[in-house]
């Protein structure tokens, strides 16, 4: 990589960068997991929101899984909106603590040293995109096409040049897994790729959320040599609030690209290459079973956590009304005290007055 500016995540995705790849089996299987725990809707089949697609053609975890993910995510989030990135790494680390601890889903409990690992960059990869700090997010939004998918928007000015280093992604050491070939991209004989594979490798990471466009694009990837990594650098200055896009290649999609400046050439010359809502189909997505177990899951904690505050609230109730009949009581006797120390004094006050005066 060429010498640039150091941004705020510099030396963190350095770190993210480092080590051997990892094979494809753990990198599929753990991508697929955090991205479906911490960012697939709760309620799947819900049309106001996006059901993530898997890069892997199975998936394996089940809805207890996602939940107590996403539940251990969420008890250390504070970690990842902190004043340095390096807080993310804590995080994640805590996160997978919380997995590997006693009660923990049989998936998390069968996984190796190796799987894990893998989850716990990711949690910190994708976690990091939470700050503030940072120059990108991640969020839903409406594609060229009609449909929804994720996409990285810039949280903060960029400037022309500028490494994005939150957008980092990483390849495996193998092409053993089935893929839904969603994120493909040829390494280079300068990573550290076995000497003679420098073929096409699935993407993870952050890195593959950057959607497509043909003409006007406004990011490319660059290869971290001597590691399996790519990131991201801006080819003109980005404004706050604007998506990063990148073009994939010619062969990509080929003449039905979705991407929004071939939608609008072929709007201007009289054809769409809008999707047939009515007519398109699609298999469900491999992690239906496992979203909707989640969904029941957490609609059974719902359920237990309201009839918990109502048998609160209920006890609280007869509480206060204990406590008030108690005041009752209390002023009851206060009154009473109060009449007869009054009654006393008049008593000895009538008796001192009838007293007669000895001459």
């Amino acid at each position: 990589m060429s010498e640039v500016k150091n941004g705020w995540a510099h030396e963190f995705a350095l770190h993210l960068s480092e080590g051997a790849p990892v094979d494809s089996a753990h990198a599929v299987g753990m991508e697929d997991l955090v991205i479906q725990a911490l960012f697939a809707p709760c309620k799947p089949a819900n049309r106001r929101t996006h059901t993530p697609q898997t890069l892997g053609l199975s998936f394996k975890p089940s809805g207890n899984a996602l939940l107590q993910l996403y539940s251990a995510f969420e008890t250390h989030k504070s970690l990842f909106q902190g004043d340095e990135p390096w807080a993310a790494l804590i995080g994640s680390q805590r996160v997978r603590e919380s997995l590997e601890g006693h009660g923990t889903d049989p998936y998390f409990a069968n996984c190796d040293k190796a799987a894990l690992d893998i989850l716990q960059w990711l949690v910190a990869a994708y976690g990091v995109l939470l700050n503030s700090r940072s120059l990108v997010k991640l969020r839903v939004t409406s594609l060229d096409d009609g449909s929804h998918g994720f996409a990285l928007y810039s949280r903060h000015d960029i400037a022309a040049g500028e490494y994005i280093w939150e957008a980092l992604g990483k390849v495996p050491a193998d092409n053993l897994t089935s893929t839904s070939s969603l994120s493909m991209i040829r390494t280079t004989a300068k990573q550290n790729q076995a000497k003679g594979q420098e073929l096409e490798r699935v993407l993870y990471g952050p890195a593959r959320m950057i959607n497509h466009r043909c003409k006007m694009y406004n990011v490319a990837l660059a290869t971290h040599d001597g590691t399996s990594a790519f990131v991201i650098y801006a080819l003109r200055p980005i404004t706050a609030g604007e998506e990063l896009t990148l073009n994939y290649g010619r062969a990509w999609f080929g003449p039905s690209c979705p991407c929004a400046d071939c939608v609008l050439l072929k709007q201007v010359s009289g054809h769409s290459t809008l999707a047939n809502s009515e007519t398109a189909k699609s298999d469900p997505p491999p992690t239906l079973a496992a979203l909707e177990d989640r969904h029941g899951l957490v609609s059974e904690m719902k359920k237990q956590e309201a009839e918990r505050y109502r048998e609160e609230r209920r006890r609280e109730v007869l509480k206060n009304k204990e406590q008030v009949k108690e005041n009752k009581k209390i002023r009851r006797r206060r009154n009473r005290m109060k009449k007869q120390m009054a009654r006393d004094d008049d008593n000895a006050s009538a008796a001192s007055t009838s007293v007669p005066v000895v001459p």
